[in-house]
């Protein structure tokens, strides 16, 4: 039994020697990383504070200086038409999502929104008796253009300016 004993208590002592090991890794590891993000502040900064030019950094996500925002308002109801085709009417589902330039065109295509959908279902509707426009990637570029020319118009009468940017189909089905 003494023996036995013997033998654990000096494998515990092997394995203190790694735990040390193993903390003084992770010690070392943890200075190299707060050192490195020093560094790494200096590199952003330009080395000294009494620099003329700073370099810009462009954060993801964030509009890149110059180029206008662009924000989108999710039409969050599809439009939903039946198609006249024969031997049998079609069933036609379009998501749709709209872009402006700015958070005030933003709040103002949200404030507007029932006519902005007013706007788009005309134009549908309009486009109903003929399916075939509706098959082809230029077709549905005409509609989308159609869209936004009345959509646009629209907000011009109401707000006195046109708002809207694009008209995007983000979803499209047809059965």
């Amino acid at each position: 039994m003494t023996d036995g004993n013997q033998e654990q208590q000096l494998n515990l002592g092997g394995d203190d020697g790694g735990k040390k090991k193993k903390l003084l890794i992770i010690i070392i590891a943890a200075a190299v990383l707060l050192l490195g993000g020093g560094g790494a502040a200096v590199a952003l900064s330009g080395g000294d504070s009494g620099s003329a030019e700073e370099p810009q950094v462009q954060l993801p996500g964030a509009a890149a200086p110059g180029i206008p925002e662009i924000l989108y308002l999710n039409i969050k109801k599809p439009f939903v038409i039946q198609i006249p085709t024969k031997p049998r009417h079609r069933m036609m589902q379009v998501k749709m999502q709209i872009t402006v330039n700015s958070q005030d065109n933003l709040d103002l295509a949200t404030l507007h929104e029932p006519l902005i959908k007013n706007a788009i279902s005309e134009v549908l509707y309009k486009y109903q008796n003929q399916p075939d426009i509706y098959n082809m990637i230029e077709g549905r570029r005409e509609v989308k253009a159609a869209c936004l020319k009345e959509v646009q118009e629209a907000m011009l009468k109401e707000t006195g300016k046109p708002v809207v940017e694009k008209v995007l189909f983000t979803d499209f089905v047809m059965q």
